[in-house]
């Protein structure tokens, strides 16, 4: 809608070049992504581990759904601990920042009481994803 009046156009796949006939200027850039292969010492993981008041006695699965949240990530989350049955990992949610209070919300409609439970931590946003995706074993997320 907007090729005829702008520059350039980026794009992340070849397929979307002939999808824009009418722009002026098409680069490719591809799917930006982060790659940070560097790994966390034992000492680094239990600081990180420490500030987010857990330990690594199960495993930890890390959920989210990108920077805003994703709301049927965050009410499948919802849904899995309101049955009330004892976790052998640890969940990591990051809800969004949008979403938050309304998955705390929920949580207590459904008596679900987060300060109490050292198996589950629920965020706003996580500020260094790449560290704790280090001391994740699991990752549950869309893209």
């Amino acid at each position: 809608m907007l090729a005829k009046i702008t520059d350039t156009i980026l794009i992340s796949f070849e397929d979307a070049r002939d999808r824009i006939p009418k722009a002026k200027k098409i680069v490719l850039t591809g799917t930006p992504i982060k790659i940070n292969t560097k790994q966390l010492t034992k000492d680094q993981k239990e600081n990180i581990l420490q500030e987010l008041d857990l330990n690594d006695d199960k495993p930890i699965v890390l959920i989210f759904g990108g920077s805003q949240g994703a709301k049927k990530i965050n009410e499948a989350v919802v849904e899995l601990l309101s049955q009330n049955k004892k976790l052998n990992y640890k969940i990591i949610l990051s809800a969004g920042e949008k979403q938050y209070n309304n998955v705390i919300e929920q949580c207590k409609e459904n008596k679900i009481d987060i300060s109490k439970n050292t198996d589950v931590k629920i965020f706003p946003y996580i500020y260094d994803m790449g560290e704790v995706e280090k001391i994740s074993d699991i990752l549950v997320c869309r893209s």
